[in-house]
């Protein structure tokens, strides 16, 4: 059985299978497998960093923040009132 090709006869579908299955092809593909593996361990750390940036650091000014931001607003709210009276 043979596979039109660009008009060049026909490539049978054994020499196909011998090209996609070659050891020199198969290289290529392992090499961009462990390419891709390795960019995803990439992500995967700078991930974790951030993570760990944020759970240790970030957490905690994001709390005081939140925590000033409340105080000041009850302060102001405080000071309303009393401007009523």
């Amino acid at each position: 059985m043979s596979i039109p090709a660009f008009g060049l006869g026909g490539i049978s579908s054994l020499a196909i299978f011998s090209l996609l299955f070659d050891a020199n092809v198969l290289l290529i593909m392992w090499e961009h497998l462990e390419n891709i593996g390795s960019l995803l361990l990439l992500a995967g750390t700078a991930g974790a960093l951030l993570w760990f940036v944020y759970w240790v650091f970030l957490r905690r000014l994001l709390r005081v923040w939140r925590i000033a931001r409340i105080r000041s607003r009850r302060l102001l709210m405080e000071a309303s009132t009393r401007g009523r009276r």
